[in-house]
Order: structure tokens, then sequence, then C-alpha cells
């Protein structure tokens, strides 16, 4: 309802999510996720980057879950054993003839934090990484890489889409830590640690003040990045009451399937 108002307005909008919208309430849990993709398929998302409880129902139901979106799932730091990477690590929109990058950023807490034989084979291998070495290291190489690809790819602006967040326990791989040891990202959109930002400036590799953003948990807040002749800006929309009616009827016949099991 919100992303058809801004249009309605005449804005140019971006849908997107920083990760762990496959986990929540039964809506969604007894799906396994799907529920959520079809949701988010409704809504018109454009782009998604993946959380650590986007595995919580393992590799198969993930990999379905990708075919079932209508969105790009991102991440430039989920490898395989070859290092080649799984999804998508950016994607580039044409906005109004201005090309802006969004770069998918996981937090490499999500090889422990998820369930860790999903990413081994049968051996107890590991088969699969996010980039969690070298005390933070590879993780600020691997987006610094992704970062300048993109803007040889034609980007003019890079936003990270990243789950990372900034409790302490994530630390060295915070998306402060990681704004401090990288350059050429305009904006951090961020997730994971259920943090409330609307807006805090952070200092690049550089010294150059960087937009970062969170809105807490649960859609109480929706972000709102606006970039206006090149300059980002991120705020917080609360309490924003309109509905939309297709997809509030399609949430209440989950809910009502769901209390039909009980």
């Amino acid at each position: 309802a919100l992303k058809d108002a801004y249009e309605a307005r005449g804005a140019y909008v971006l849908l997107m999510d920083a990760g762990d919208f496959i986990q929540g309430d039964p809506t969604v849990s007894t799906s396994e996720g799907a529920t959520a993709v079809e949701l988010m398929n409704l809504a018109g998302y454009d782009v998604a980057s993946m959380g650590n409880h986007e595995f919580d129902y393992g590799m198969d139901q993930f990999n379905k879950l990708v075919e079932k979106a209508d969105f790009e799932y991102i991440s430039c730091n989920f490898v395989d054993k070859d290092g080649n990477p799984v999804l998508k690590p950016y994607v580039i929109k044409d906005v109004d003839g201005v090309k802006i990058a969004f770069v998918g950023i996981s937090t490499p807490k999500t090889i422990t934090t998820s369930t860790p034989t999903y990413f081994q084979d049968a051996n107890g291998n590991f088969v699969y990484s996010f980039a969690e070495g070298n005390k933070g290291a590879d993780l600020y190489n691997k987006v610094q890489e992704t970062v300048d690809a993109a803007k040889k790819d034609g980007a003019t602006y890079v936003v990270a889409l990243a789950h990372l967040g900034v409790d302490e326990s994530s630390e060295p791989w915070r998306s402060t830590d990681l704004i401090a040891n990288t350059t050429g990202i305009d904006a951090v959109l961020d997730g994971h640690s259920h943090s409330t930002i609307a807006m805090e400036l952070v200092k690049n590799k550089d010294g150059k003040e960087i937009p970062l953003s969170s809105t807490g948990t649960k859609l109480v807040n929706i972000g709102k990045l606006t970039i206006s002749n090149g300059v980002f800006t991120t705020e917080l929309v609360s309490d924003y009451a309109a509905k939309d009616d297709t997809a509030d009827a399609f949430v209440k016949s989950i809910q009502e399937k769901n209390e039909a099991l009980v």
C-alpha cells in the first residue's frame, strides 16, 4: 500500500528486504517460508538479501524458495567450495536513467547460527562459506571486490543491502565494521540485530560519512531510503495504517487455513 502511495505521487519506488523474511509466526512457518515469498511477490518486491534464517528449512527448501521468488535474491559472500557465488552478488536497477547497484551481504555468522550441516557434504566437509575468515578481512575484501565490479558495470551509486547487524557479538562483521573497511558504498540498509536506526552516519575507509539504517523487526517500521540529486537520506515510516485489499485478503486466507489445523 505504501509503495503504491509513493508511486501515485510520482516517485520511482524499489521495494527490498534485508533478510530473515521467511521466519516468523505460523503464517509463514507452516509453509516453510513459501507464503512469505508469495506475499513478497504480491507486494512487488524487487530485491532481497539473504539472512541466516533463510536457511532454516535446509538447502533444498532454500533453493525452492529462490525459484519461487519473482524478485532477485542476492548475496556477494555466499559462495560454494570453489569460491563461486551461489546467488547474484549484486543487481543494477536503472532508475530514471541512473544506474543503482544493490549489493547483497549475508552475515558470516550464518555458517554457525543456522544449522552447520546444511552447508556440509555427507562427510562433514563444508561446501559453502560466507567469507568468515581472517578476522573480517575476507568479508571486507569480498564486498570491496563486488562494489568495484558493480561500478565497472556502470553503476553510478551502490547501496549495500546487508544482513550484518550492529550488536557486539557480530564483530568483526557488523555493518559498522564493514563501512569502516570499504569504500564506494553510498548507503547501507541493514538487518540481523533487529536494531532500530533511522539514520546513523558512519565513516568509511576514506573518512566519508555513509548513512546506515535498520528498521527493527516484523514491519514495526518501514525503512525509506531517498536518493535526490546524489544525496542519500534514510528515515523510518512508523504506524502506517493503510492496507492493500488483495494482500490483506491473502494473509487472512492463510491464517484461516492455519486455524483449521489446530
